[in-house]
């Protein structure tokens, strides 16, 4: 799917709260606020810069959902290993997201995506697959110029819904899934946070209905996808449409997606 993004760093983002205690993520003011030369003005880490209207518990939520790399992370000694991740992060590679300056004066960047709007709350159509799985594993990577970072997350299927290389015999084997963010760690300690506005993350041990574009053999973005909590159905995304099924009770919700997926 194009995006149609701007790319902006911020040092505080008002943010809003959703229902309940789910928390809407970091827009883009557009401006970006940055220390004067010289300055020796100290700027709180992370986890400190809590945006307005949220409490530090909900800040903290929010930025748990986002796996972790190292700036300076070494590569894989295993070759085979390396040349895999070569190729994976090649895609990510050109993207002006990352900066290799650690300088805690920008905590976060932001990608603003107007094409998030235009999502269907069940885009089965758009989505090459549609699968029942829980998040195993979650490791955050950068592209292999450090411009571009992406979280890979290892999904165990318990049900495929729409097969789209994933097919009835994957179901209880894994798959691998990704999504643009994830927090950069500098050498000097520093963190900043990458995210794409109105885009969560999966949380590993959790199980979500998951809709997937294909970006390769065997390989997966996620366009979107819901928790399905003991307490009802939750989005991973923030955008208004993805609310519509926000409380539904599980087997309610996987008879909508099974319908929509049903229909022409």
């Amino acid at each position: 799917m194009r995006r149609n993004i701007v790319v902006t760093g911020v040092l505080l983002v008002l943010l809003s709260v959703a229902m309940g205690t789910s928390v809407m993520p970091p827009r883009s003011s557009g401006q970006r606020e940055e220390a004067p030369p010289g300055s020796n003005k100290a700027y709180p880490p992370l986890e400190k810069t809590i945006p307005a209207r949220m409490t530090e518990q909900q800040w903290a939520e929010f930025l748990s959902q986002f796996p972790v790399v190292n700036y300076d992370a070494a590569e894989s000694n295993d070759p085979g290993e390396a040349v895999r991740r070569n190729a994976k992060s090649r895609r990510f590679d050109k993207h002006n997201f990352v900066s290799k300056d650690p300088a805690n004066h920008v905590t976060m960047s932001v990608i603003h995506s107007d094409a998030r709007a235009s999502i269907p709350a069940l885009p089965t159509a758009a989505s090459e697959a549609v699968v029942v799985g829980e998040v195993l594993d979650a490791q955050a990577h950068l592209s292999n110029d450090k411009t571009g970072i992406y979280s890979e997350f290892t999904i165990r299927v318990n049900e495929v819904l729409k097969a789209g290389g994933v097919n009835a015999a994957s179901a209880d084997g894994t798959i691998v899934a990704t999504r643009i963010g994830g927090i950069v760690r500098y050498r000097n300690g520093h963190r900043r946070l990458h995210s794409i506005s109105a885009e969560g993350m999966p949380r590993v041990g959790k199980q979500y209905v998951l809709f997937l574009e294909s970006v390769g053999q065997d390989s997966y973005s996620i366009l979107t996808g819901y928790e399905l909590g003991a307490s009802g159905v939750t989005p991973v995304d923030y955008e208004s449409q993805f609310a519509a099924y926000r409380g539904y009770e599980k087997e309610a919700f996987l008879k909508a997606v099974r319908e929509a997926i049903a229909r022409p």
